[in-house]
């Protein structure tokens, strides 16, 4: 079999004019498209793509694993690789961890791992038949995986364990309810509360769930309970159907698995020395990333002409979703974040310049691109330039709290099993009502049966340390850090004389303050809250330990 490697920095290939020059057709241009060769043409583009970025993701993945192990992490500050990834490479941190999971586990099944490592198996199918590709059933897994469906193997899987292997994530819906003014406060108290049970970094939607499960626990049993309507969605969940499942079994079985469609050759994944030196390890991830961001951009270019002309319909694929995860191999969330972005770069081009000379990462330029405008986006760019990705994120959070408030709409994205508990909330409610009530009705009974049972117990003291918990909002404040703070740090220690007072004392995860600070990988001085200055890197490398590049430099402080 021909393999086709990832394609070095810089190395053009035969396509990329083409990328660089393709522009979806305006609508009246449509009908002109002569869709059977656009098709063919772009679907081969992007199937190579795909390929060359998951040989990417393959490398990036054993190198994030390398960087795991121990408090290598920590040498850039980070107490996580999911952190790490995120503020020094632009990766999303869950993405990044399920890479180095994924090559983690990959080094107990060297059969699978050469599958994968050879583009002969794509990491989906990998995750897919993992459980199962042990022992002498591995190479009969690899087998299969490398000429069986991933709708295939995940339904083998099911039939085998009982449990469902598809990588697909949950699909997220918008959960809008109106809040009169007057029940604001009750709601956001609520929410605050919940926060101290299921951890203060909680999401809102995490939060709703224990307002929601709270409810369940008390009034779930009641008899009587009528279907919920629905309306507090912006349009109504689908029912619940196998039909799309038989169809995608159906043009797959039709189409012999879509044999009309051009061979694209595997892509063999860059190599990956056994390096356990991090500042090499952080040098090679840059550079892989770099690469990756390239093709990556190439891919979105192209995915969202193929999916505006809805070409996957023409190549016989029940959905964009099946295209995606059967000729793609990625998931259509994936798919269809990159798209969105895509289409904001093109209409802010400063945007995509900032990406491409590495000003800002694509994790910050998902944050942005639908808050600026032709005429903000340059002071976004520069907002952006000067944070770290999660107190970005934070920030554009509290921000749209404040105008969802404005509007008098509760309106938070929550994955599919949040509206479910709501549905069950709102029909244990009607039930026990006796009577229909509306959507905000049920709600805020919700939210009032919960501050009954746990306010008292969530009371605080009045302690300086509850103060300074927060003045912080529970966050631990090291720079880029995404975790929940468990301590207080003093800035000046106490040994050394340091004051109990708000402005000598930040609050800190557990990792930061007693392995980062205290074990003297990182610095902090000045007063709290906008006077500190953090020095990170005080384990300065050898010269023997950096990158043999002259421009990969070394730099201590943030």
């Amino acid at each position: 079999m021909s393999l086709e490697y990832a394609t070095p920095a810089g190395y053009p290939d035969a396509d990329s004019a083409l990328v660089a020059a393709l522009e979806a057709p305006m609508a009246e241009e449509r009908r002109d498209v002569r869709r059977s060769e656009a098709g063919v043409l772009l679907d081969g583009v992007l199937a190579t793509r795909a390929r060359r970025k998951a040989a990417y993701d393959v490398a990036i993945g054993e190198y994030l694993a390398a960087m795991s192990v121990g408090a290598r992490t920590l040498t850039f500050g980070y107490v996580s690789i999911g952190d790490y990834a995120r503020e020094r490479l632009g990766l999303n941190a869950r993405t990044a961890q399920k890479q180095a999971k994924l090559a983690r586990d990959l080094r107990e099944r060297p059969a699978l791992r050469e599958a994968v490592w050879s583009g002969e198996v794509s990491p989906c199918k990998a995750r897919i038949v993992m459980s199962l590709a042990r022992g002498d059933a591995e190479a009969s897994w690899v087998e299969r995986a490398k000429t069986d469906t991933a709708r295939g193997l995940a339904a083998a899987v099911k039939s085998l364990t009982g449990k469902t292997a598809d990588e697909e994530e949950e699909p997220w819906e918008l959960l809008s309810i109106p809040v009169p003014p007057e029940a604001r406060p009750m709601v956001e108290e609520a929410m605050k509360v919940a926060g101290k049970q299921v951890g203060h970094t909680a999401p809102r939607w995490d939060r709703l769930d224990a307002i929601f499960q709270e409810f369940l626990g008390t009034y779930g049993g009641v008899e009587g309970a009528e279907e919920s309507d629905g309306n507090f969605l912006h349009w109504p969940l689908p029912p619940p159907d196998d039909s799309v499942e038989r169809l995608e079994e159906d043009l797959e079985n039709e189409t012999k698995r879509w044999v009309y469609l051009d061979e694209v050759q595997p892509v063999v994944a860059p190599h990956v020395a056994d390096e356990t030196n991090p500042w090499r390890i952080d040098a090679e991830l840059r550079r892989l990333v770099a690469e990756r961001n390239r093709c990556d951009e190439e891919l979105g270019r192209v995915a969202s002409v193929f999916s505006s002309l809805g070409l996957w319909r023409d190549a016989q694929f029940a959905s964009f979703r099946q295209y995606c995860k059967e000729r793609l191999g990625m998931g259509v969330r994936t798919v269809q974040q990159r798209i969105a972005l895509e289409r904001r770069l093109v209409m802010l081009p400063e945007l995509r310049q900032a990406m491409r000379s590495g000003r800002i990462s694509y994790e910050k330029a998902k944050l942005i691109a639908w808050k600026a405008t032709g005429t903000t986006v340059k002071d976004w760019i520069e907002r952006a330039a000067g944070k770290t990705c999660i107190s970005l994120r934070r920030e554009i959070e509290g921000e749209e709290e404040a105008q969802m408030w404005t509007r008098g709409w509760l309106e938070i994205p929550v994955p599919r099993h949040t509206i479910e508990l709501f549905a069950d909330v709102c029909k244990a409610a009607r039930a026990l009502a006796r009577k229909p009530l509306t959507s905000r009705e049920c709600f805020l009974w919700s939210v009032y049966q919960f501050l009954e049972t746990w306010k008292c117990e969530a009371k605080e003291r009045n302690t300086l340390r509850n103060r300074v918990m927060k003045r912080d909002l529970g966050y631990c404040q090291a720079p880029g850090c995404s975790r929940r703070a468990a301590h207080v740090h003093h800035v000046e220690f106490r040994s050394h004389g340091g004051a109990d007072s708000m402005e000598n004392e930040i609050a800190l995860c557990a990792a930061h303050h007693l392995v980062a600070i205290h074990e003297g990988y990182m610095r902090v001085t000045g007063k709290a809250p906008d006077g500190l200055v953090w020095e990170i890197g005080l384990k300065p490398p050898r010269p023997e330990d950096l990158p043999d590049d002259s421009d990969r430099e070394w730099t201590g402080c943030q």
